[in-house]
């Protein structure tokens, strides 16, 4: 099991992002009528960014606000600046599954266009292959009645 690990995103102390993919945003909320202060904190899901992958799913983008304007940055991007560096000037954030919702550092790399066309081809051929696994595993029970010369068969 892997321990989750939380760091504070440079330049604002109020939102840390982990090694798991998740983000949060500390607050300081007052209670009781004003008297007194909690730390609360609230899970940051992101909104979409991007063109959408061939599944039809967007990468998350986290919002910050400094000195009144507004910043996002891709969850993904965050990840690797936090745990493994600065981007490399011409690589992108890469997923090793394809799934630009898997945000945890074991699946995300800095990478070129073509390490990112290698893991879709790498992938899809994957599909493919689950997709053939799937269908030749399909159950096939044989009904015994016989209309003439033709049997019929029934899939699940």
């Amino acid at each position: 099991m892997t321990r989750e690990i939380w760091r504070s995103v440079g330049g604002y102390s109020d939102t840390f992002v982990s090694n798991m993919g998740r983000a949060l945003r500390f607050k300081f909320s007052s209670r009781d009528g004003g008297v007194g202060s909690e730390l609360d904190f609230k899970l940051l899901k992101g909104s979409p960014t991007g063109t959408p992958n061939r599944h039809g799913v967007r990468r998350r983008r986290i919002d910050f606000k400094k000195d009144g304007k507004w910043r996002g940055r891709t969850k993904s991007h965050l990840v690797l600046e936090l745990f493994v560096g600065p981007r490399p000037f011409g690589y992108l954030a890469c997923h090793v599954n394809d799934d630009p919702l898997d945000d945890r550092l074991d699946n995300l790399y800095w990478g070129t266009h073509e390490d990112n066309a290698a893991d879709a081809r790498r992938n899809r051929l994957k599909e493919k292959e689950a997709e053939k696994n799937e269908l030749a595993t399909l159950p096939v029970t044989f009904d015994s009645d016989l209309i003439g010369n033709v049997v019929i068969l029934e899939t699940f």
